[in-house]
């Protein structure tokens, strides 16, 4: 839905900031929270601490996360959510790591896609406005439907 919330989980505040020039240039209108470490996507999925207002903090309908996190890794965020929130929370892997044991062990652990993060701002623009065309405006797969 394009109103629904985004939560986009990276440690490097480089890559933070592209992907939000990134969202921008695609004209992506959900609101977009972030999270620097798997910690703090945890506290912030489960509505924990700072983040139990879930009118501020909404539950994300889609996550975008990094593999290499300090801490608990995205992979183990990703198990913690297929352990904890209905299946509808679409995962997106997003990680500089091609890495095909990430990959496999991502996909076991049921993300919903797996992407490289490219190396130019053009390309980067270029996969948010696919993951937008598809994730946000296309896909039907267990999204809630509601009267809105």
């Amino acid at each position: 839905m394009i109103d629904d919330a985004i939560l986009l989980v990276d440690d490097n505040p480089d890559d933070l900031e592209l992907m939000q020039i990134a969202f921008e240039r695609a004209r992506v209108t959900n609101p977009v929270h972030t999270a620097s470490d798997g910690e703090t996507a945890v506290r912030y999925l489960s509505g924990e601490g700072d983040y139990a207002d879930r009118t501020r903090f909404p539950l994300p309908f889609l996550v975008l996360l990094d593999v290499k996190l300090p801490g608990k890794n995205g992979l183990e965020v990703l198990q913690w959510i297929r352990a904890h929130l209905d299946h509808s929370v679409i995962v997106v892997m997003l990680s500089s790591s091609a890495q095909p044991r990430d990959v496999i062990q991502a996909a076991k652990s049921h993300c919903n896609s797996y992407l490289v993060k490219p190396d130019s701002l053009q390309e980067l623009c270029r996969l948010v406005g696919l993951i937008k065309a598809y994730w946000i405006e296309q896909n039907q797969w267990m999204r809630p439907h509601s009267d809105r």
